[in-house]
């Protein structure tokens, strides 16, 4: 591990704006050591790929770009044209793309449910690969919590906070479904810190059997989705050997860490 948390060619400061968030969310506890199984560590290996495929469509969307219009420094020669037709839009410009700036909290579903539909774990080592490879892109802020959390009257276990690097943090991760699936509280308590980031984009993602069976429901989950969307925060999830239709607009479904880098690039390109 590096002694530097910075990505090679960060600027000195670049990860100074990823504070982490000095909002204790309540009911949550903050996981200091894992208990149990520790996520297996080839799921760093698999946030090094998926990191590679996420810069790429970074830098792709990144790209100057050409326009033509009434402004500009030089002739665009296959506009030329357009002269003849007393049409002025010949001129070339390039403009850049708008870089990354997005706060984005991993949500892991660890319900009883998830027993016997995750029985390698998936769920977390997703978790590990996702958050380790957005930490690396530049602009991206990553957290990462769990549910339900059963120790002192938590809802929710806050993993990695914001602005703290998942690679550092992975032996907070761990294994042990247990209790129901309140899905709609979860998110809610997650909302919290996401929303108090100083980041423009706000994005939640939900890692789930999708079976939310809490005090609200699927209709809650549905209900605050339908709220993120107004509030400008969006919520994508990811459902472990199941279909998530039903609960989120935009997902994908993975049976193994090796397809996240794919599914979730598709998912990204959307």
């Amino acid at each position: 591990e590096r002694g530097d948390d910075r990505a090679p060619g960060f600027a000195a400061g670049e990860h100074d704006r990823r504070r982490a968030s000095t909002c204790n969310v309540h009911p949550s506890t903050t996981v200091v050591r894992a208990s149990g199984k520790l996520v297996p560590y080839a799921a760093l290996d698999n946030s090094r790929q998926l990191q590679a495929r996420l810069k790429g469509l970074v830098q792709a969307s990144q790209r100057r770009r050409h326009l033509t219009g009434r402004r500009g420094k030089r002739i665009d020669d296959a506009r030329v044209w357009r002269i003849g037709v007393g049409d002025a839009r010949v001129l070339r410009r390039e403009t850049d793309r708008q870089s990354p700036n997005a706060a984005v909290h991993v949500l892991i579903d660890q319900s009883s449910s998830m027993s016997s539909k995750d029985p390698d774990h998936l769920a977390m080592s997703a978790a590990v690969a996702l958050s380790a490879a957005l930490y690396e892109i530049r602009g991206v802020n990553p957290g990462v919590s769990s549910f339900p959390y059963v120790g002192n009257n938590g809802l929710t276990a806050q993993i990695v906070r914001h602005g703290q690097s998942p690679r550092r943090s992975v032996d907070r991760f761990w294994h042990g479904p247990n209790g129901n699936t309140p899905m709609a509280e979860a998110m809610m308590a997650c909302l919290i810190p996401l929303l108090q980031q100083r980041e423009e984009r706000k994005l939640l993602i939900v890692i789930s059997d999708g079976a939310p069976n809490g005090q609200h429901g699927a209709g809650g989950v549905a209900e605050l989705n339908q709220r993120c969307e107004v509030s400008g925060v969006e919520v994508v999830g990811i459902g472990i050997n199941v279909n998530l239709s039903h609960l989120f607009h935009h997902w994908i479904s993975i049976q193994e860490v090796a397809q996240l880098r794919d599914r979730l690039f598709d998912l990204a390109q959307r």
